[in-house]
């Protein structure tokens, strides 16, 4: 995995690059606040990928698409 670091002025963050880290709920633990979380996607990206995310983010939070 590489990781880069985004600097802006009123926030940072990384991005993540590489194999199998949708399924990787720690990366993803860091950036929860709340007890609910919401996923935007579209329908050419919701079939490929939400149901990974909402799995690995499903032990953090309740999880909705939209």
């Amino acid at each position: 995995m590489k990781s880069l670091n985004v600097r802006l002025p009123d926030q940072s963050y990384p991005i993540h690059i590489g194999s199998g880290l949708l399924d990787k709920t720690q990366l993803f633990a860091p950036h929860i606040r709340g007890k609910k979380v919401v996923i935007v996607t579209n329908t050419t990206i919701e079939p490929l990928y939400a149901e990974k995310v909402i799995e690995s983010i499903r032990p953090l939070a309740d999880v909705d698409t939209f």
